[in-house]
């Protein structure tokens, strides 16, 4: 059977990667910009962008780094091509972080669509106050 499809290059890989890390980052921002909102479907929604953009950008990241190792033997600066996998590879693992953060606000929203732990509230901070006639003594 004959190929229909041409094998592409490393390069057209790299590129290919690059615009789904970049369609990624466009979801993932249209979902933090959705999460401003005070409507819990909204809200949702948002959750839900932002678990699908950062999967995106962590598979393309992953992939980049993938292609970039396979060129370590080409590449005329060895150093410059080691940092960019390492650097592609750190990418992918906050992205991936990002998605687990998101499912798992997904399993514990509660009612207004926010993880409990995102509702709690620091307790203020107790003071303590010195009477006016202390504090004018300690001055002199």
């Amino acid at each position: 059977m004959k190929r229909l499809a041409k094998k592409l290059s490393i390069e057209e890989q790299l590129a290919a990667y690059a615009w789904l890390q970049a369609i990624g980052t466009n979801i993932a921002a249209v979902g933090q910009t959705k999460s401003l909102s005070k409507s819990k479907k909204q809200q949702d929604e948002a959750n839900k962008l932002s678990i699908i953009g950062n999967a995106m950008q962590s598979i393309a990241n992953a992939a980049q780094a993938e292609l970039t190792a396979a060129q370590r033997s080409t590449a005329s600066n060895k150093e410059s091509n080691e940092l960019t996998v390492i650097g592609n590879l750190l990418q992918s693992v906050g992205n991936a972080l990002q998605v687990v953060a998101g499912v798992e606000d997904l399993h514990t929203s509660g009612s207004n669509g926010r993880s409990s732990a995102r509702r709690k509230t620091v307790p203020p901070v107790k003071r303590k106050t010195v009477p006016a006639a202390r504090r004018n003594k300690s001055r002199s």
